[in-house]
């Protein structure tokens, strides 16, 4: 013996207004329209999976509208799902806070040091309960979503002096030129033959051997063009 027939009961004088009502209206979204269809077509004495078939869905959707509508009739029809989901554990205002503290200054806070590490920002933070409890891993995350960057730190130091920022930027005493080696003093000066050159795709320019090497002249070395660089 199959299932029981699932049948649509009786509509109301009000709820047969109602009915009328949405099928006339024109700005129904479509998913709430389908669903007074669907009644309406079975109150003409179709079934559900016949209704289904005239709306355009699904049987097990059909069988599931007449079924809530002979429960709680249309009280429910416009009724948007509630899907709560996750809750949300740090919000947009904490994330703020928590970027604010971590460009800020660490002395200017009262703290005893001068750059910020993530376990630090973390504990000052959860102790100021500016953020939910937590792990470093996610404020590091947070921090690396929003830009903030701990790879390249920045300390600051302070200085009694009034002119600390001024001495800090301006050198009014120009670097001296740095002393040659005393032993590249006789060298300096010497003479050097020309490099040889060549013709493309020929021989050497000029006729015969290269002229003889006067007293004193050396070859045009590395070591003797960075010398000479240095002048």
């Amino acid at each position: 013996m199959g299932a029981p027939r699932l049948q649509l009961r009786t509509l109301r004088a009000d709820e047969e207004e109602v009915l009328q009502a949405k099928l006339a209206e024109k700005r129904l979204p479509a998913k709430i329209y389908e669903r007074y269809r669907l009644i309406a077509v079975v109150g003409e004495g179709a079934t559900p999976a016949a209704a289904a078939r005239v709306v355009g869905c699904s049987d097990g959707k059909a069988e599931h509208w007449v079924h809530r509508f002979n429960t709680s009739g249309f009280a429910t029809f416009e009724k948007q799902p509630n899907h709560p989901g996750r809750p949300i554990i740090i919000d947009g205002q904490q994330v703020r806070s928590l970027i604010r503290v971590a460009l800020s200054r660490p002395e200017d806070l009262g703290l005893p040091f001068t750059q910020w590490s993530v376990s630090k920002l973390r504990a000052y933070c959860l102790r100021e309960d500016l953020i939910p409890p937590i792990s470093g891993e996610w404020v590091r995350r947070l921090l690396r979503r929003e830009g903030v960057s701990y790879q390249h730190t920045k300390t600051w130091k302070e200085s009694p002096d009034p002119e600390f920022e001024v001495k800090k930027t301006e050198n009014p005493y120009p670097r001296p030129l740095r002393a040659l080696p005393r032993r590249w003093g006789s060298h300096l000066f010497r003479r050097v033959r020309p490099a040889r050159t060549e013709a493309p795709g020929g021989p050497r320019l000029g006729a015969g051997r290269p002229p003889p090497a006067l007293p004193g002249d050396v070859s045009a070395t590395p070591w003797h063009r960075a010398a000479a660089r240095l002048l």
